[in-house]
C-alpha cells in the first residue's frame, strides 16, 4: 500500500460554520520553500520551458506526419514513440510552474528538484535511441544499395520523410538538452538552504 510521503506536513483543520456545520481542511505545517533564483526569475524561465516544451510537442507530431523508412524499423519507432512520455510530464511540470506562487511547499520542491531534470533527461535519451537507430538505418541502406546504383543510395537518404524525421528528431534532442540545462533557473529549497 502506498503511503503519502508528505502526510506530515499538514495539519487537519476544523472550524464551525455559522450554520453549525463542521468544516474540515487540510494547513500546511512542513517547512516553506523558494525559487533559488526569485519567483520573477523562475517564472520568466518556467516561459522559456513552455515555449521548447511547445516546441518539443510541434516537432514530436511534425515528424510522424511524413512517410518515413524509419517509422517502420522497431528500433527507431519505439524509442521515438517513448519521446511522448517525458512530454507529457514536461508538459504538467512546466503548467504547475507557471501558476505557483511562493512559499512553495515541500511536494513541490520535490518536483521541481528531481521529476523535471529525470523527466528532460529521458527526452534526450530517447531521441538520442531513436537518432542512433536512424543513423544505423540509413548508413545499412547506403552501404546495401550504394554498390549497386549510388543514385538510388542518394536518393534513399534524402527521401523528405527521411529528413524531415532526422530534423524534428535532432530539434526534439535539442529542447530537452536546453530544458535540462535549465534546470539550474528552477531549482527550490528550504529557506536555510538558500543562504
Amino acid at each position: 500500500m502506498a503511503r503519502n510521503p508528505y502526510r506530515k506536513d499538514y495539519r487537519l483543520v476544523e472550524e464551525f460554520s455559522g450554520k453549525g456545520r463542521v468544516k474540515t481542511s487540510y494547513e500546511y505545517i512542513g517547512r516553506a520553500c523558494f525559487f533559488r533564483e526569485g519567483e520573477i526569475r523562475a517564472h520568466a524561465w518556467a516561459r522559456r520551458c513552455a515555449l521548447l516544451v511547445s516546441a518539443g510537442w510541434i516537432l514530436y507530431i511534425g515528424a510522424m506526419f511524413f512517410e518515413s523508412e524509419a517509422m517502420h524499423r522497431l528500433y527507431v519507432a519505439l524509442p521515438f514513440a517513448f519521446c511522448g512520455i517525458p512530454l507529457v510530464l514536461l508538459t504538467g511540470h512546466v503548467s504547475a510552474m507557471r501558476s505557483l506562487k511562493e512559499p512553495l511547499e515541500k511536494r513541490h520542491m520535490d518536483r521541481f528538484n528531481n521529476r523535471y531534470p529525470q523527466a528532460a533527461l529521458f527526452l534526450v535519451l530517447f531521441a538520442v535511441f531513436a537518432l542512433l537507430g536512424e543513423a544505423a538505418g540509413l548508413a545499412g541502406a547506403w552501404f546495401g544499395t550504394a554498390k549497386d546504383s549510388p543514385a538510388e543510395a542518394y536518393a534513399a537518404l534524402l527521401r523528405p520523410g527521411e529528413v524531415i524525421f532526422l530534423a524534428g528528431n535532432a530539434g526534439l534532442c535539442l529542447c530537452g538538452i536546453l530544458l535540462l540545462k535549465g534546470r539550474t533557473h528552477l531549482r527550490v529549497g528550504a529557506e536555510e538552504e538558500l543562504i
